[in-house]
């Protein structure tokens, strides 16, 4: 059960990173936030959201930690795999080629 809320967590945890993705879209070269900002930002925000729900863990159940980090981890992994191989496969689809 800790696994599975630990994987739910880190879908959470890469919605940052991807909304960061998005905010890259709307830069111009006016600017006042860089593309190198804006990521910084998610990467950070992701880094809060993930280990803000491990220190949560902790606080109310420390036996299980091990397999709700272990669930974080490989959450956000599978995530961002699945979100790269749709971007490179379904995205890319009828832009020009």
């Amino acid at each position: 059960m800790f696994f599975v809320l630990g994987v739910i967590a880190g879908l959470v945890g890469f919605l940052p990173l991807v909304a960061g993705l998005k905010a890259i879209k709307g830069v111009t070269e006016t600017s006042n936030l860089s593309y190198s900002s804006i990521l910084v930002l998610s990467v950070v925000g992701s880094s809060i959201v993930l280990f803000g729900a491990a220190v949560l863990c902790i606080v109310f159940n420390r036996e299980n930690v091990l397999f709700f980090v272990a669930g974080e981890a490989a959450g956000i992994v599978v995530v961002a795999i699945a979100f790269g191989i749709y971007q490179v496969f379904f995205r890319s689809r009828g832009k020009g080629s």
